[in-house]
């Protein structure tokens, strides 16, 4: 502790000297700079050595690639690997600090130093006279040497920008400038300027007034060369533009700017690899981050899966396009260390990430390591005409299907009768009718032709007696004619359907099979956060592979949903990779007991239940296919609960198996707290529920026939009867008075006492009671209970319905209505007359004038 105290007394007492000394060489150069302007000569000088280097450069364009490559001393350095060292040992694992001006100023960094930035770096000029003697500042006119046998040369201020380093690096030995592209020194200066100033900034008790100087510069200008030119070892987003490479590796990359975007647009970043800039547009989670300043400049953010948009061509990174965009995902985009490499890195592969960590719309995400805890029934999605998509379920879909086969047979028979009705016009147009007289015996053994012979059939007054005076070999001559003339018919007649048939566009129905199961991240025992996965036209192996209790690896979908409603979707570019662990049981699926659902605080997992039954009651079916239709099932201890199909049964395709009297297992019904009707509780149904009498899942089959054993005990009409009598009795509202079933909440619900008087007269639990003189046996005295304590509302609509229950009831309505009776209806009844006998009756003529 006394040596660390000591160590900074000591580099207190260091700064405050080193900020003395400062002050006072700063105010000595301005005399000697206000001195050297007034020197004409130094000025000349310096302009003819100039113009000596543009010479020189013009001559080695001229010449070309002549030499060979001469490496720099910084590249050689960087080539012994031994005497290297990170920088996590450079700063003594210290991390980037972040300070005020002044307190850059007192350790020592440059005031131009603090105010660079991505943007202005590329004005950025060096004064001499902060780095160098004034001896030299004065006298100096042929060019400071510099890095690698660079010369400097000064303009008449005694500062150096970004041409008088350009001038400097291609004018030095060793160098090619044929080689260097335009712009490239420009862009380069900019990113190191950069670098770096923000090297001194973040550290600036190692590296104040160490970094940004013109010998560093030109030093690391000559490593670039050599490594980029040279030794044509691009970087990273140079390969990207140039589409030598994948923007979806793994990439680590800067933020260097942040675009503010104007109204009604999205914020941009513009990244860097250290080489090379690119914009980046970014999605919203992204954007909340930069608002909430976790992403900065300066941030590193390693990224997979990203994407190049508008870049159809390949192009140099110093003549993108201004509408050239690199495109990063959320979830696919993580901040990087401080010290992290820029560029590729080492190992190529997607970033995984935890479940609770994807964001719905943070779009792709890499990688996930998901369990299986529910694999719904396989469903299809159809895309009719308009866009419009409609989702079915198995059954559904057959019968779907079964009814566009016979929409489309009936078509299909449609258009074969028309095009045969247009070839037989045609072919009665193409036969010329000619005047054929009867051909004698002679005559017809003369004709071999079977069409011939066929036409005198067809035209012949009486054909049966032409063809008696036919040979055999004739007769066979027609035969074969009439074959080949109807094979050509069907032909024709196929190719005129087919080609109907596809003007039509009904050839064929757009279907897509979709399966989906429920996940949850196997590192977070009874996790509440779930994400449904989407999988699109499956292949045969995912399903053996997609098993619930199996633990996966998935690589590449999508992200989408709400944050409380988590969606993946998997496509082409989707895999999986089994994980090597036992089977999760903490999410097993179970049975539910239907007097569990009556509890208010019933809640199943993920909002899905499983359950056994009785089908003791159906409802009507709805009107206009706009409303529910419940199933009420039954278990051994007669509870109840109601299953409500929206559109009605038929259109779930369940009319055939949810039959009164019916024992069926039900599995994948939606729970919603709350819901129920006249005291019942009620699930509901979707295209993912499944309905059977023969389940093939362990757990419905063992309780399934559980209930069959009780049943049959209890016999199965009286069981049937005591259940349908129970339902009947709640849904005609023998319930409690103070309790009244209505719509609320966020579904069918319980509406509470209002009043303070109803309060005081509801018990803490409910009861309802039955006829027990119509109940059989044991259950005579049956009742339903609901233990819960319920919580009170007392809104508005509740209030007004409570003044407008204190009128009572309204009067009984009188059935003596007294209907006025017309006097048409008084007048006697005439018989109508007998005008005449039927024998005298006129005979029925097709031809007579009725009138």
């Amino acid at each position: 502790m006394y040596n660390q105290k000591n160590r900074e007394t000591i580099r207190l007492q260091h700064t405050i000297c080193q900020a003395i000394e400062n002050f006072r060489s700063e105010k000595n150069r301005k005399i000697c700079k206000s001195n050297y302007l007034e020197n004409k000569n130094v000025a000349a000088e310096k302009q003819a050595a100039a113009d000596a280097q543009d010479a020189l450069i013009k001559h080695k364009l001229s010449l070309g690639a002549t030499s060979r490559p001469c490496k720099g001393g910084y590249y050689l350095s960087k080539q012994q690997t031994h005497l290297q060292r990170t920088w996590q040992e450079v700063v003594e694992g210290e991390a980037p600090g972040n300070y005020t001006s002044k307190q850059l100023l007192a350790f020592g960094v440059k005031e131009s130093t603090t105010n660079v930035t991505s943007e202005n770096a590329i004005e950025f000029r060096f004064s001499a006279w902060d780095y160098y003697s004034v001896s030299v500042c004065r006298e100096n006119t042929c060019g400071i040497p510099v890095g690698d046998g660079a010369q400097l040369v000064l303009d008449a201020k005694g500062t150096a920008g970004v041409e008088e380093v350009k001038r400097a690096f291609l004018s030095s030995l060793g160098l090619e400038p044929a080689l260097v592209p335009a712009g490239w020194v420009t862009n380069q200066y900019r990113w190191l300027v950069w670098k770096l100033a923000a090297t001194e900034c973040s550290f600036p008790q190692q590296f104040a007034a160490r970094c940004l100087t013109p010998n560093m510069l030109l030093l690391q200008l000559k490593y670039r060369y050599d490594r980029e030119i040279d030794d044509c070892q691009r970087p990273a987003i140079r390969k990207i533009l140039e589409h030598d490479d994948s923007p979806a590796r793994r990439l680590v990359l800067c933020v260097a700017r942040i675009i503010k975007p104007g109204e009604n647009e999205q914020y941009e970043l513009e990244l860097t690899d250290g080489w090379y800039g690119i914009i980046t547009s970014v999605d919203q989670e992204l954007t909340k981050r930069i608002h909430r300043g976790t992403v900065s400049i300066g941030t590193k953010l390693i990224s997979y899966g990203a994407e190049l948009v508008n870049c159809e061509q390949a192009c140099s990174p110093l003549e993108v396009g201004s509408e050239v965009r690199l495109k990063l995902f959320s979830n696919s985009t993580r901040r990087a260390r401080w010290d992290a490499k820029l560029g590729y890195c080492t190992n190529p592969g997607p970033l995984p990430i935890s479940l609770s960590s994807i964001l719905p719309s943070g779009g792709l995400v890499s990688c996930v390591t998901l369990t299986v805890v529910t694999v719904y029934p396989t469903l299809y999605v159809e895309k009719q005409e308009g866009g419009k998509s409609v989702l079915r379920s198995v059954r559904a879909e057959e019968r779907a299907n079964a009814v566009w086969e016979r929409k489309r047979q009936e078509s299909v028979e449609v258009l074969y009768s028309q095009v045969r009705k247009e070839l037989s016009q045609e072919d009665a147009k193409n036969t010329h009718v000619k005047q054929w007289h009867v051909p004698s015996a002679q005559e017809l053994s003369l004709i071999s032709s079977g069409e011939q012979l066929a036409q005198i059939l067809e035209l012949a007054p009486d054909p049966a007696s032409v063809e008696v005076l036919l040979n055999e070999e004739q007769k066979f001559a027609v035969t074969n004619y009439q074959r080949e003339k109807n094979e050509r018919i069907q032909q024709e007649l196929q190719v005129r359907v087919q080609e109907k048939l596809k003007e039509k566009a009904s050839v064929c129905r757009n279907v897509v099979e979709l399966l989906k199961m429920r996940c949850v991240d196997p590192s977070i025992p009874f996790s509440s956060k779930s994400a449904v996965m989407s999988i699109w036209r499956p292949s045969e192996d995912v399903p053996q592979l997609l098993k619930e209790g199996s633990t996966l690896k998935v690589f590449n979908v999508q992200a989408a949903g709400f944050s409380l409603n988590l969606e993946l979707s998997a496509g082409r570019q989707t895999s999986f990779k089994p994980v090597a662990r036992g089977e999760c049981d903490l999410y097993r699926r179970t049975v539910t007991r239907l007097s569990e659902t009556m509890s208010s605080d019933f809640q199943p997992p993920f909002g899905e239940l499983d359950a056994v039954g009785m089908v003791v009651y159906v409802t009507p079916p709805p009107q206009a296919n706009s409303g529910f239709q419940t199933v009420y099932l039954a278990d051994s201890d007669t509870s109840i609960l109601g299953v409500a199909f929206w559109g009605g049964i038929k259109h779930f395709c369940w009319e055939d198996v949810l039959r009164v009297k019916t024992l069926v297992s039900a599995s994948n019904l939606q729970w919603r707290h709350g819901a129920a009707v006249r005291w019942i509780p009620c699930a509901y149904a979707s295209e993912l529920s499944l309905f059977s009498t023969h389940p093939r899942q362990s757990h419905l089959q063992e309780a399934l026939g559980d209930l069959t054993h009780q049943v049959q005990e209890q016999g199965m009409e009286k069981f049937y009867g005591i259940c349908e009598e129970k339902v009947v009795k709640l849904l005609q509202g023998a319930v409690s008075p103070g309790l009244i079933p209505t719509r609320g909440g966020g579904g069918l619900g319980f509406r509470t006492p209002t009043n303070k008087r109803e309060r005081q007269a509801s018990p803490g639990s409910v009861h309802c009671h039955l006829n027990a003189s119509k109940l059989p046996g044991p259950l005579q005295e049956l009742h339903l209970t609901s233990t819960s304590i319920i919580e009170y509302a007392d809104s508005p609509l509740d209030r007004r319905l409570d003044k407008l229950r204190q009128y009572g009831d309204a009067p009984p309505v009188s059935m003596d209505v007294i209907i006025p009776v017309l006097p048409s209806v008084r007048k006697e009844f005439h018989f109508p007359k007998k005008i005449s006998s039927p024998a005298e009756s006129p005979p029925l003529s097709l031809d007579s004038d009725p009138g």
